[in-house]
């Protein structure tokens, strides 16, 4: 009868045992996937805000390249307009000498 109570009383403090060991053991696997779970939000949004920056960059070096395409076409349109204003220059300057010409011939006229 001694051995039964004896085994009794082992079954229960083993049990109480493993009990406390699976307790802990869960607590500690819980824990660490907790802990990995925080790692990969914190590493996502990490990236999240690279991939933010990256398309930010991009955005201000496609702005800089239509900036100078910009100024590259006004650049042209002024050169078009100085070589328009020095041509009509010499057109007037053509019609001033033919008028002195018309003016001088209606005078000895």
């Amino acid at each position: 009868m001694e051995y039964v109570i004896g085994i009794v009383i082992g079954l229960f403090v083993g049990g109480g045992l493993v009990f406390a060991y699976f307790s802990t053991a869960a607590s500690s696997v819980l824990k660490r996937a907790k802990s990995e779970g925080d790692q990969i939000r914190e590493n996502a949004v990490k990236d999240a805000q690279l991939k933010a920056k990256e398309i930010e960059l991009a955005a201000q070096q496609e702005q800089i390249k239509r900036k100078g395409e910009m100024e590259k076409g006004f650049e042209a349109a002024r050169h078009q307009l100085n070589q328009e204003d020095i041509a009509l220059g010499k057109r007037e300057d053509a019609l001033n000498r033919k008028q002195e010409v018309l003016n001088q011939g209606k005078a000895a006229g």
